[in-house]
């Protein structure tokens, strides 16, 4: 399994938008939090 299958869309979940395995973190935030230093790790945790 790569990282982009992973990317899910559930209607439901955050108004369809892409998430990461169907959790309530959208797949933006992550990249957002990602570009200004966060670790995926720690995004993660919080």
């Amino acid at each position: 399994m790569t990282f982009l299958d992973r990317i899910t869309t559930i209607p439901d979940v955050c108004n369809g938008k892409p998430t990461i395995g169907g959790m309530r973190i959208t797949f933006k935030t992550i990249l957002e939090n990602n570009t200004t230093g966060d670790t995926i790790e720690g995004i993660l945790e919080e």
